[in-house]
């Protein structure tokens, strides 16, 4: 059973009373205890049984007591459990990962949060007449996510995406069956422009893509990221009515359980 613990959002929780990861870092925790520290917009830290231990207790509690409570455990010394576990989540601060105690949280209005909302304009554009110019639109599209998931990172992205998607028209009854061809023809332009696109675009940059477009129809779409814990992997898709939307290989999500939803 895959455990996961994911950060608080900035406007969630200002301020840190202990140890808190960054937004858009998620702990997984997998069934031999072992985890993998990810960082979405690009680094994963493997982590042994007793670290994801370590972890998951400061990221919950006082560190002297997750340290006095293993050491009763293991059977060892506190102190000597207290230093590996300052070496420890030191190297994790320095990497950007966590956020210490008695820190207010400012990763959500960093220069970079600010900038990502730069290609608002462009999506809101890319959303109008969502019938027309689908293949266009998917360049222009994937072109926009490879560059901002870079630049501004995954959750500053994410954020501007999501925000800027809400608000179309539900096409329901009658309208249902134009939704349905509506989606098909995403679903393949999408492709095309993935077949033959200049940008060696991810699955990230392919979900945020059909996301708006789905959007921009009204349909009811969600970005989800799902974890595969043997081998490990990550994988990140678009699900619009229990339809994936273009993905390359047909049923590759459902190994993944699925971790973290963006709508």
């Amino acid at each position: 059973m895959i455990r996961t613990v994911v950060s608080a959002s900035p406007r969630e929780q200002p301020f840190c009373a202990h140890f808190r990861l960054r937004e858009g870092v998620l702990l997984i925790v997998a069934e031999d205890f072992s985890g993998r520290l990810i960082d979405l917009s690009g680094e994963v830290v493997a982590i042994s049984p007793s670290g994801a231990r370590m972890l998951e207790g400061v990221l919950a509690k006082d560190a002297d007591a997750v340290c006095r409570e293993l050491a009763q455990i293991y059977d060892v010394d506190a102190a000597r459990i207290r230093r590996d576990l300052d070496a420890f989540l030191i190297s994790l601060d320095q990497r950007r990962l966590l956020i210490p105690p008695g820190a207010a949280r400012r990763d959500g209005r960093s220069i970079g949060a600010a900038l990502s909302w730069l290609a608002a304009p462009l999506l809101l554009a890319c959303r109008a007449r969502p019938r027309r110019l689908i293949l266009a639109k998917a360049h222009v599209l994937l072109a926009a996510a490879f560059l901002s998931t870079r630049l501004f990172g995954w959750s500053n992205t994410v954020r501007v995406w999501t925000s800027s998607s809400r608000g179309g028209r539900s096409a329901r009854g009658r309208r249902a069956r134009a939704e349905a061809e509506a989606l098909d023809a995403i679903d393949a332009n999408v492709a095309r422009a993935l077949a033959s696109h200049p940008f060696g675009v991810s699955c990230k940059e392919r979900a945020l893509c059909c996301h708006v477009l789905a959007r921009a129809l009204g349909a009811e779409s969600r970005v989800l990221i799902g974890v595969d814990s043997f081998p490990f992997a990550l994988h990140c898709w678009c699900e619009c009515n229990a339809r994936i939307l273009a993905d390359r290989v047909v049923g590759r999500c459902d190994r993944f359980t699925p971790v973290v939803a963006y709508s």
